[in-house]
């Protein structure tokens, strides 16, 4: 909301925030995606500039989903354990892909459980690994931040430029339009808060990422340092894995939004893609498959293991009761029978069909693709 309100108090002051008919989002769309309608005058002040008030609002909830992720990640061990939905480990599981990780040597020792050293190692980071990851993160961001500002500000306009006239009539129109646009160099609040938008994105996406992998790699570290069982009483209609869920549907909602800028940004710019969304995309297309395929790999077998150890406490109990014994038997039966029937996806999403969130991941992917190699897309024109 500060940022909103700070953009808006600028555009102002420098007369860049237009009127209510500057607003031509669906003719804009259609002009660059048909060629339908006439040029546009080369004017864009902030209500016309629908890319930057989009990707705004993708900064504003990636923030809100970065604060909401960090809080389901500091909380869902305790809850985890307090359920006992995980049950430590005395000696830690290992096998090639625990010696390849470092997770034999993250989990080493004799004090306590595998699982108390997990939370120790992770929650004992030394002040120079949160100098060298925040510095890290500051620097990335300061780099594709001003790449990305420069290639939106050469590339942006083309999509909007007339069509059937001269190369240099539409060069003179898209410098035109550069001059008139509320973050242009005429304008240097505008540009100061464009910077600072782009500067903020970076920011976001570079700190999700961090938190996400880190994440992830504790989780397949839980697998090694923990049993995956189930809370049978069912508090929170998840048999226990509730805290899980939330963390990565947060993080699956991150990805939804990344998706969601960088084909906006591949629509709008078409082949001529700056190396910063070029490192974007890269970065998307190799995180993806961590935040989604791993995680599910490291839970996809906890209906399994959950069930039998239930069976195996149940049929200890049946043991020391008379089969004849009706009043006794019966509540096990039922409870072998709700055991059985049970069904624990502590990965599966509730808000929203798979094949529609795998359809937003992969878009940015296939445009790509298509702007890039086959010229297909509003920014290829």
């Amino acid at each position: 909301m500060v940022i909103f309100l700070v953009t808006v108090a600028c555009t102002l002051i420098e007369g860049t925030f237009g009127r209510p008919d500057d607003f031509r989002f669906p003719a804009d769309v259609a002009y660059a995606l048909t060629g339908s309608g006439n040029a546009s005058e080369p004017n864009f002040p902030l209500l016309r500039d629908f890319t930057s008030l989009l990707c705004g609002f993708l900064v504003v909830t990636g923030f809100a989903l970065l604060h909401r992720n960090w809080h389901h990640v500091s909380t869902a061990l305790t809850q985890l354990r307090e359920s006992r939905t995980i049950v430590p480990r005395l000696v830690p599981r290992s096998n090639v892909f625990s010696r390849v990780l470092g997770i034999d040597r993250l989990l080493a020792g004799d004090e306590g459980t595998a699982l108390d050293r997990l939370d120790h190692k992770f929650g004992g980071v030394t002040a120079r690994t949160k100098l060298v990851l925040s510095g890290s993160v500051v620097l990335g961001s300061f780099i594709f931040a001003t790449l990305l500002a420069n290639g939106l500000s050469q590339n942006a306009f083309r999509v909007f430029a007339p069509r059937g006239v001269s190369a240099v009539e539409q060069a003179a129109w898209i410098d035109m339009a550069k001059q008139n646009w509320w973050a242009g160099p005429e304008h240097p609040l505008g540009v100061v808060i464009y910077s600072v938008l782009a500067f903020l994105a970076m920011v976001l996406i570079f700190t999700f990422n961090v938190v996400g992998v880190l994440t992830v790699y504790f989780s397949v570290a839980l697998y090694f340092a923990a049993d995956l069982r189930a809370d049978w009483y069912n508090r929170d209609g998840r048999f226990g894995w509730t805290p899980v869920a939330r963390v990565y549907r947060t993080a699956y909602w991150a990805l939804v939004v990344l998706g969601t800028a960088i084909a906006v940004l591949i629509a709008a710019l078409g082949s001529s893609v700056p190396i910063s969304v070029l490192g974007l995309i890269l970065l998307y297309v190799l995180l993806a498959p961590v935040y989604t395929l791993v995680p599910w790999l490291c839970f996809r077998t906890v209906e399994r293991a959950a069930k039998e150890a239930r069976v195996a406490e149940l049929s200890e109990l049946l043991a020391d009761v008379d089969e004849r014994d009706l009043g006794q038997v019966q509540p096990l039966v039922a409870e072998f029978a709700r055991t059985n029937a049970a069904r624990i996806r502590p990965m599966r999403l509730r808000t929203v069909p798979f094949g529609a969130f795998a359809t937003v991941v992969l878009l940015p992917i296939v445009l790509t693709g298509l702007q890039i190699f086959a010229e297909i897309g509003p920014g290829s024109r």
